[in-house]
C-alpha cells in the first residue's frame, strides 16, 4: 500500500521476492480509503498489509508462528531506519477483511480503530525506511509522537520512547528532521491530548504547511 514514497518501487520489488502474487494498493487518497481498497482487491477472508515504506527482512517468511492464538490483526514488529525502535510503527500487518470493515473514517488512528483481538508476533519482519525526503521523516516523527502524547497509546514505556525519537538518529538519512518533527507532534499531542484536534495528523495539508513552515523557522536560526 503506498502512496508516493520515493521508494515504494523498490521495497515492492524487494516484497515480490518474498510474496510474488503480491497486489498493489498505489495512491489511493487517504489512510481510510487505502484500507478500504486493500480489502476489496484481497482474495482471501486475511491479507497481509505492507507499507510502501517498508523492507522486508531477510528470512521473513509471511507465515504465522505455530501455536499462535486466534485474532483478527496479528501485528509484526518493524526496525525503525532512523532509531532503531522495533514497535509498531510501520509493521506489516495480517487483518481479516471484515475487522477492517469496522475501521471508522474520522478515526485518528486507523489500526487502533479496528474492532477485533490483536496479538503481536515479537519478530521484526520489515525497516520502515520512513525517512527518504525530510519532509516525510518529520512527518513520520511528528504523528508518532502526537498519538502518543495525545493518549491514543496505551504503554508505560511512552515516556522513554519518545524520548528515544526526539533525540536519537542524528545521523541518520534526515534525522535531524525526525528528531524535530518528533518533538514538535509531541507538543502537540499533549496540547490536544484527548481531542478532535487530534485529526488533524491524518490531514496530508496541514501537515505539509506545519512542516514549511518549520523548516522556514530553521533556515532563519
Amino acid at each position: 500500500m503506498s502512496y508516493r514514497e520515493p521508494n515504494a518501487e523498490e521495497n515492492f520489488a524487494r516484497l515480490r521476492h518474498f510474496a510474488p502474487h503480491a497486489k498493489r494498493v498505489r495512491d489511493v487518497e487517504g489512510i481510510y480509503n487505502a484500507y478500504q481498497e486493500a480489502a476489496r482487491i484481497a482474495e482471501t477472508p486475511s491479507f497481509f498489509l505492507v507499507d510502501g515504506d517498508n523492507w522486508i527482512v531477510d528470512g521473513f517468511d509471511f507465515l504465522l508462528p505455530r501455536n499462535v492464538k486466534s485474532a483478527d490483526i496479528y501485528f509484526w514488529r518493524a526496525r525503525n531506519a532512523v532509531n532503531g525502535l522495533e514497535l509498531m510503527n510501520g509493521s506489516v500487518k495480517l487483518l481479516s477483511r471484515s475487522v477492517v470493515a469496522t475501521m471508522e473514517k474520522d478515526a485518528v488512528d486507523f489500526s487502533a480503530a479496528m474492532k477485533g483481538v490483536r496479538v503481536v508476533i515479537n519478530r521484526v519482519a520489515s525497516e520502515t525506511r520512513f525517512n527518504a525526503t525530510p519532509f516525510l521523516a518529520w512527518r513520520c516523527g511528528f504523528r508518532e509522537c502526537a498519538k502518543f502524547l495525545g493518549g491514543l497509546v496505551d504503554n508505560p514505556n511512552v515516556p522513554n520512547i519518545v524520548r528515544v525519537w526526539q533525540t536519537s538518529g542524528e545521523k541518520a538519512p534526515n534525522g535531524r528532521w525526525c528528531m524535530l518533527g518528533a518533538k514538535m507532534g509531541a507538543a502537540f499531542g499533549e496540547k490536544w491530548r484527548g481531542t478532535d484536534a487530534l485529526k488533524a495528523i491524518n490531514d496530508i495539508a496541514w501537515l505539509e504547511k506545519e512542516f514549511e513552515r518549520a523548516r522556514a523557522d530553521a533556515a532563519a536560526r
